[in-house]
């Protein structure tokens, strides 16, 4: 059974490997799941390869706007998908970039 930590927004088995957390609940269809974090040039990629195979998402910045104009470079765009699509995202993600980018 995964489970689904609220806090992070990530589904593990033991612990949520983002902040411990061990008292998750079950994870649902609709749970929006953290999938991955890229830099801004990847994450274009990224949307576009999640789009053609149909799979919703939608992104957070980790930084705001107005800090993201002076210091583009360190601009990282964090990815979220319903639960239901966390698996295939991730074969996505792992075949893409099977090589990190950094």
């Amino acid at each position: 059974m995964a489970k689904y930590c609220n806090r992070c927004k990530t589904v593990y088995d033991d612990a949520c490997p983002r902040c411990g957390n061990t008292d998750g609940r079950e994870a649902t269809a609709v749970d929006e799941c953290f999938l991955t974090e890229k830099d801004t040039i990847w994450s274009e990629a990224l949307s576009d390869m999640l789009r053609q195979n149909g799979i919703p998402f939608w992104t957070a910045n980790t930084i705001g706007s107005a800090m993201a104009m002076y210091l583009p470079r360190n601009e990282r765009i964090r990815f979220f998908v319903p639960y239901e699509y966390l698996d295939s995202a991730r074969e996505i993600v792992d075949s893409f970039f099977s090589v990190d980018e950094e």
